[in-house]
């Protein structure tokens, strides 16, 4: 079984204190990762238009392009987009110069500053190249729907329990976890 942490400790949000990690609306931020997809992100965007509930997609560029559509229909029914590099890169293998390219060219794409980096790896250095243009966004919360072995039923639990109005939630909208993600989101309480 993978470990992960639920919950964001304190202590790290305040070591890397000029990233988001939570925001003030009055209720907690889901947020879907690696979008759009024509698997997944139609049924998100149902579900969510169902209950209500704005979200923000991390999308990545090359998906983007792959389906402008999808991207469009985020948008136009009320989301909010955010970028996710262009492709899905691993920060620690990355060269600054490279890992800087691959934000703004999805940046470019998704037409965002707003930038969630992949398996949230962002080095100081790449951090200090891009921080003029992009504002860091991560998360508070993650339930682990990317863990195969998952009990989906007490991680929701423990997730909900532990939820407060500034969280925000990584979710992915992606068909390798779309299983578990859907599980996931049914359970949980926002």
């Amino acid at each position: 079984m993978q470990l992960f942490l639920t919950r964001v400790p304190s202590f790290v949000q305040s070591c890397m204190s000029s990233f988001t990690w939570v925001q003030d609306s009055g209720k907690p931020l889901l947020t879907f990762d690696d979008g759009p997809h024509p698997e997944t992100t139609p049924w998100i965007l149902e579900y969510l238009e169902g209950r209500g509930i704005k979200a923000m997609f991390f999308v990545l560029g090359v998906n983007v392009e792959l389906y402008p559509n999808l991207f469009d229909e985020i948008i136009d029914r009320g989301h909010m987009v955010g970028n996710h590099g262009y492709e899905h890169l691993s920060g620690w293998k990355l060269s600054v110069d490279r890992y800087k390219r691959n934000v703004e060219r999805g940046a470019e794409i998704s037409g965002s500053n707003i930038f969630r980096p992949p398996y949230g790896q962002i080095g100081y250095r790449q951090y200090q190249s891009i921080k003029e243009m992009h504002q860091v966004m991560m998360w508070s919360v993650m339930p682990g729907d990317f863990v195969e072995d998952i009990e989906v039923e007490q991680r929701m639990c423990k997730v909900n329990n532990s939820l407060s109005s500034v969280d925000i939630i990584v979710l992915h909208d992606n068909p390798r976890h779309f299983q578990t993600m859907k599980e996931m989101l049914s359970k949980l309480e926002v």
